[in-house]
């Protein structure tokens, strides 16, 4: 049974990126898999423009963590195995103590697969996504845990891997989102 964790730097990014590949690994799979998220921020000011300014913050973070929540769900992944870190979304940056805490969750977990958003070659170039990205591969390349999980990137523009779905499943990202 292989243990993988999904890692994103703001609630619904997992959604956009990976919502039936984590739904098949976790319902359609052959094979039973441990499914971990792992989430960089709540998403607190993930509205655009001036005119949600009453929304970000604490409001914005707790309905974010509530979709996510509701979202994994339909995955049968429990709210157990979502971690937040609790940086500040639009905050995230790539420094010793990020990447030390990422580096002590990945020793707590030893997951056998990583996802995690493009660090190099993004194809979104939000500062938390591509310091998510870097501080995983960073993790692994500096041999800062003491094993070697396997790491593939989403969202990027050099895929090395591609999980494909029928057209008639896309309404499952109606129902994540």
């Amino acid at each position: 049974m292989a243990k993988i964790i999904f890692f994103q730097p703001h609630p619904d990014d997992l959604e956009l990126n990976c919502g039936h590949l984590i739904h098949y690994l976790a319902t359609k799979s052959k094979k039973k898999h441990i499914i971990k998220i792992a989430s960089t921020t709540k998403g607190e000011y993930g509205l655009p423009g001036d005119q949600y300014d009453k929304f970000k913050g604490d409001f914005l973070a707790k309905v974010r963590t509530q979709e996510l929540y509701n979202a994994q769900s339909i995955h049968g992944i429990p709210p157990e195995n979502i971690h937040f870190f609790g940086y500040v979304d639009g905050l995230v940056e790539f420094t010793k103590g990020f990447v030390n805490k990422i580096a002590e969750y990945l020793k707590m977990e030893k997951p056998d697969i990583i996802f995690a958003p493009e660090a190099i070659y993004t194809a979104y170039y939000h500062m938390d996504h591509v310091n998510t990205g870097r501080a995983i591969y960073y993790c692994i390349h500096n041999k800062l845990i003491d094993f070697t999980p396997t790491l593939y990137f989403y969202s990027t523009l050099s895929p090395t891997f591609f999980f494909g779905f029928k057209k008639k499943n896309f309404s499952l990202i109606d129902q994540l989102l």
